[in-house]
């Protein structure tokens, strides 16, 4: 594909020095991509005292997938293209400066996990990206440059490759259709989307569009919700993550569970949520009053019609 380096959206990810810090994540991220099970025993079923008395062993871990050069290699590029980098001495010095504990930085595999899932999710317009499709991914690591600062390059079976930028807690892709995409509905108002100043902000209304809803809903339809998830943990859910979360009673995790008041099954937090908005009038007590709150709420929080405007219509139609 055709590499849009000039594009604004990621002139921010240019640095004169290139930092390591996200190393874990970064490769973290592509091997959840090639095993989608990679950080499942250890985020879910607390299988990490291999790692805890000694996470060193968990870094070392993770720099012999690279060297092992399976699916997983050190990447650089030659013009235009992501190719291979022979020269795995660098993946050695780079790894020897890593301050990493799994204690601390379980954030990291937490992050990682969600980033992959939502390229997953997100990457192919009609399906999702499966380990087979993928024939490698190229972690730049020590080739970045100001030029050519990507973090992976996804190169699918059909010779496709897609770049990513995997730590501005939010998914940046370099393809047409997405710049075609962000710069109709946005316009000059890109970079502000993606600068630091908005992420917070997008987390915050997710936030609070799940309170609204959860708050003033009837309590039969309260109970439909706290089968995704405990009201306690609304304060910690980001955007991304909202759209991954899946209905918690096992027996409907393939088509989800019926609900009669809505005509179908629902599998996902996000479409459940839309529903009940979608029918207000019978799922609230006061209709008026919570649209007017919600209304309040998305302008001092943005502080932007355009990103209002932009983030009501990606809750209601991402999931």
């Amino acid at each position: 594909m055709k590499w849009l380096r000039d594009y604004k959206l990621f002139k921010e990810s240019k640095q004169e020095k290139v930092s390591y810090k996200n190393l874990i994540e970064e490769v973290c991220t592509a091997m959840v991509l090639l095993n989608n099970e990679f950080l499942d025993n250890l985020l879910d079923r607390g299988l990490k005292a291999r790692y805890s008395e000694n996470s060193e062993i968990f870094v070392t871990d993770l720099k012999n997938l690279i060297l092992a050069k399976n699916r997983l290699n050190l990447g650089k590029f030659d013009g235009d293209k992501c190719v291979e980098d022979n020269e795995l001495s660098k993946v050695n010095s780079v790894f020897d400066e890593i301050d990493f504990n799994i204690e601390k930085d379980w954030d990291k595999l937490i992050n990682a996990r969600t980033t992959a899932r939502n390229i997953i999710d997100k990457l192919l317009p009609d399906e999702k990206l499966t380990p087979e499709r993928i024939r490698k991914i190229y972690w730049i690591g020590p080739n970045k440059t100001p030029d050519s600062n990507e973090d992976i390059v996804i190169e699918l079976s059909d010779g496709k490759q897609f770049s990513f930028f995997l730590n501005k807690n939010i998914l940046s892709s370099k393809s047409s259709s997405f710049n075609t995409f962000a710069e109709e509905i946005i316009g000059t108002d890109l970079d502000k989307l993606y600068s630091d100043e908005y992420l917070p902000k997008w987390n915050k209304l997710t936030q609070q569009w799940i309170t609204t809803i959860y708050e003033n809903a009837n309590k039969n339809i309260q109970s439909y919700i706290e089968r995704f998830i405990d009201p306690k943990r609304i304060e910690t859910i980001n955007y991304f993550e909202y759209f991954d979360i899946r209905h918690s009673d096992p027996k409907f995790k393939h088509l989800g569970e019926f609900f009669k008041e809505f005509n179908k099954n629902i599998l996902k937090l996000s479409d459940l949520m839309n529903e009940i908005w979608k029918h207000k009038e019978t799922c609230f007590m006061d209709p008026d009053r919570v649209n007017k709150d919600w209304t309040e709420t998305k302008i001092v929080i943005l502080n932007s019609k355009i990103l209002e405007n932009l983030f009501t219509n990606s809750l209601k139609s991402n999931s």
